[in-house]
């Protein structure tokens, strides 16, 4: 071989023939194939004449998906079975006239090698141990990758994306992580055997590579996507199979079930399966150990669902949660209590508003459209029979009110501390900064209600506003506050209702309710839709005036009790249409929207960045000093409205022999109380960051971190090729900007501080993030194509839950249900007088 000078470059006589068979997933089948073929090959090697194959063995070849065949004999082409191509070709090789011998081109090889020298190039072999285990890990792995699109054809897929939506997410990672690896791997032993066959690299070690880490990772990883898919495979029999039993499949996972609930708590968290009475619990150990017992108690269950066709039972998989169950077994859910009829004044519902049974009213409108006054005036018509009992009780205020009753009348009235409440002297207008909520009891019943005051609707509040709502469990109502008498709406108003659409989803518009003042100028007549409502909160002022000792005639008077009447009345119908006609808007259910979802990237910007740099400096750690120490991150959540200023230094902490840039935390309320920087150069946070180096070695292996480490940067160019989507603004990249500013952090360090080694590790890993983020997020704008908006929830909420991100989110959470909690005023229980009001002279 060592003086080959040239090469068949084509063949013109002769039999030329190849097939293409494609073979089915099953593993045992294209095994005895295998076998087949080599039986059939050896017939052919030997020129036996006639292939002698078992009926068994000749069946196999129907279970073959396809056969395609190319060759330079027509016959042998529209022949449909490879065994009838075999058996043809004995015939024609023996046959002179039907076939010549074969003929072919041969080619000078430096028409193809310009530069290769014949006299120098040499052809050196592999020893044959390596070349065995070169080609037995690369036909394992690529067998593995092909047979995985196959093992989960459409039907499987459909159904583990509805039943197992991330173990099919995980198994996508794996594959995605694999095929890398493969080429990888691949392309790195190619350029080994070519520079070894070659003679360029005689005395290379070629078991190096077997010993090298990415060859581990990758035989690993080909293993576990085998197993991972095989089990996937089997879990989708599984499901089909109950399905088809007419059972239903609840991962308990998904249902929140954990280590340390017990039967009640199980049963609570299943309950939201309406259509379900009786559970089958088990899991895959379980019911491999036991089939039996598994088996038995499946039977039972169809059974007895003979008995009662409306209740369908389900299967509860506890194979991927926490809690472990020590037998298979049946747990019963209790039938839901039918609900009590209420006391009035507020009737029945025969929908549940909430577990909690709070109704959460969220009250939009214009700067001076008296969203102060209705709610003032709202409480007290819920409070009070009538006008009568409101006279001979105090008026209850939560928001202090001024305005001019006639030229020479001017009310102020409070019960609360002015300093609990933004206060303005203004006339008639309380100025909200911020969303505030009101707490009460309606009366004779256990429900609350809680009303969301929010600031204006103008531009700059909107925000605020969203990020307020995106920390509530539920809505059951959007309520617009309007003036009857302003014919047209403005801009901000259109501008408001569409953003509310676009953050809860277009369902959200059943839940839109269109709440009408000043409307006894109208005679109380806007067009009479069933989301509409009127009110008129004169006879509010009348109670509120009459604590100031103004006097009025009984003209007024009547017109006050009217107007009391009639806004008393449509409190209780707008209330009664709310539980009664509208479905309760809950989160977890109902709640996703483009806009809901931009919101959650964006608090998570900051954990996700904080979480790289802090593995990144764990790994220097380990790769430079010592795997039995670790940088911890300690989250500490604010009380306060807080921020970081973007124009003050900095102050630098050594920890070890690395280097960390401490975040000096700022409390803020209209202008920041520790600097004079001004506000655009703060950034709001929720939690503040402490370090430790601890000791001892970390809870996650160094191929954890560094699989989470890619995780969290593929999750970022997601999340920023999402948010260029959706904002279709391409000019700001919050992802890309952290990482700069953690690598000019990391280069400042390595000026100023002595020893930097550590930081100059650092430094180079973030470098190659940033980079690696580049690549991925410009394939993903090359790709055009937009992620779906399923998708982003689900990577939302499996980052959300990554080692170290977890404490981050559940800090910002629990800041910002404190600030929800500080800016909300419960209404005490205030007590009424038990007279006859019907007999009190007016």
């Amino acid at each position: 071989m060592n003086s080959a000078t040239h090469i068949i470059s084509g063949v013109t006589i002769g039999i030329e023939t190849v097939v293409i068979l494609q073979l089915p997933s099953d593993d045992k089948i294209t095994h005895d194939i295998d076998i087949l073929l080599e039986k059939i090959r050896n017939f052919l090697q030997n020129n036996i004449e006639t292939i002698t194959l078992m009926l068994g063995e000749e069946s196999l070849f129907d279970q073959v998906l396809s056969t395609t065949v190319y060759s330079n004999i027509p016959k042998l082409e529209k022949m449909p079975k490879f065994i009838n191509i075999c058996r043809a070709l004995y015939p024609l090789r023996i046959n002179p006239k039907e076939h010549r011998l074969l003929k072919f081109h041969l080619s000078p090889m430096k028409w193809f090698f310009p530069t290769c020298n014949p006299e120098s190039t040499r052809n050196l072999p592999l020893e044959p141990a390596f070349r065995d285990m070169i080609e037995h890990d690369l036909f394992h792995s690529w067998t593995v990758i092909k047979q995985t699109n196959s093992k989960l054809d459409n039907r499987t897929k459909v159904l583990l994306e509805k039943c197992l939506p991330w173990q099919m997410m995980d198994a996508h990672r794996i594959y995605s992580q694999t095929k890398v690896y493969h080429e990888d791997v691949a392309e790195r032993l190619r350029s080994l055997i070519v520079s070894i066959r070659s003679g360029q690299n005689v005395n290379a070690d070629i078991g190096q590579i077997f010993r090298d880490e990415s060859y581990i990772l990758w035989r690993k990883l080909t293993d576990d996507l085998n197993m991972y898919v095989d089990h996937l495979q089997a879990k989708a029999q599984i499901i089909y199979e109950l399905q088809q039993l007419e059972f239903d499949y609840c991962n308990a996972l998904d249902s929140g079930i954990q280590e340390g609930d017990d039967l009640i708590k199980i049963q609570q968290k299943l309950t939201r399966y309406e259509s379900t009475r009786h559970c089958l619990c088990s899991d895959d150990d379980l019911k491999s150990t036991d089939l039996l017992s598994w088996n038995g108690l499946r039977d039972r269950l169809i059974r007895e669902q003979e008995n009662h066709v409306k209740l369908r039972p389900m299967y509860v998989d506890f194979s991927y949660c926490t809690y472990k169950l020590n037998e298979t077994q049946i747990i019963s859910l209790p039938m839901k209590p039918v609900p009590r009829p209420r006391t009035l004044p507020i009737p029945n519902s025969s929908r549940s508003t909430s577990t909690t049974d709070t109704i959460n009213i969220l009250l939009l409108g214009e700067s001076g459209v008296g969203k102060s006054t209705f709610i003032n005036a709202l409480v007290n018509y819920l409070t009070f029979e009538c006008l009568n009992q409101a006279l001979l009780n105090s008026p209850i205020v939560l928001i202090p009110v001024c305005f001019r009753l006639d030229e020479e009348h001017l009310v102020r009235f409070h019960l609360i501390e002015e300093t609990d409440h933004e206060y303005s002297n203004s006339l008639d207008q309380t100025i909200t900064q911020y969303c505030k909520s009101y707490l009460f009891h309606l009366n004779g019943t256990q429900t609350k209600l809680r009303i969301i005051d929010t600031p204006s609707f103008e531009q700059e509040n909107m925000e605020h506003i969203l990020n307020y709502l995106n920390h509530l469990t539920h809505v059951n109502a959007l309520c617009f506050l309007l003036k009857s008498n302003v014919p047209q709406l403005n801009g901000s108003f259109q501008s408001c209702l569409k953003q509310m659409c676009k953050f809860f989803g277009e369902k959200v518009r059943s839940n839109i309710l269109f709440l009408f003042t000043h409307t006894r100028s109208i005679s109380y007549t806007p067009d009479d839709t069933e989301n509409m409502f009127r009110f008129d909160n004169d006879a509010f002022r009348y109670l509120v005036a009459t604590q100031n000792s103004i006097e009025f005639n009984n003209e007024q008077k009547h017109d006050y009790e009217l107007s009391w009447h009639h806004s008393k009345k449509e409190s209780t119908q707008l209330i009664e249409h709310i539980r009664k006609n509208l479905n309760v808007y809950r989160r977890d259910e109902d709640w996703r929207s483009i806009r809901l979802a931009q919101i959650e990237i964006n608090s998570m910007i900051r954990p996700i960045l904080e979480t790289m740099k802090n593995i990144i400096r764990t790994l220097s750690l380990w790769n430079m000093e010592s795997t039995q120490v670790f940088i911890q991150l300690n989250t500490i959540t604010l009380r306060h409205p807080s921020a970081i200023c973007l124009s003050c230094s900095k102050k630098t902490h050594r920890f070890g022999n690395i280097w960390i840039k401490i975040e000096d935390v700022h409390e803020i309320d209209n202008e920041c109380n520790a600097c004079q920087c001004p506000m655009d150069k703060h950034v709001r946070i929720d939690y503040e960051l402490q370090h430790s180096l601890v000791q001892q070695p970390s809870t996650l292996h160094v191929s954890e971190m560094m699989h989470l480490l890619k995780q969290l940067c593929t999750v970022s160019a997601l999340f920023a090729h999402y948010l260029f989507d959706v904002t279709e603004n391409r000019q700001y990249d919050p992802f890309l900007d952290g990482l700069q500013k953690m690598i000019n952090e990391e280069a400042e360090i390595c000026h100023a501080q002595d020893p930097h080694y550590l930081n100059e590790f650092v430094f180079s890993e973030l470098k190659k993030m940033n980079n690696n983020y580049k690549n991925q997020l410009q394939n993903l704008t090359s790709n055009s194509k937009t992620t779906s908006l399923t998708t982003i929830y689900q990577w939302i909420l499996t980052a959300s839950k990554y080692p170290i991100m977890a404490e981050q989110m559940a800090a910002i959470r629990e800041s910002r249900q404190l600030l929800i909690k500080k800016h909300e005023y419960e209404v005490p229980n205030y007590p009424t007088n038990q007279l006859d009001y019907t007999n009190i002279s007016m």
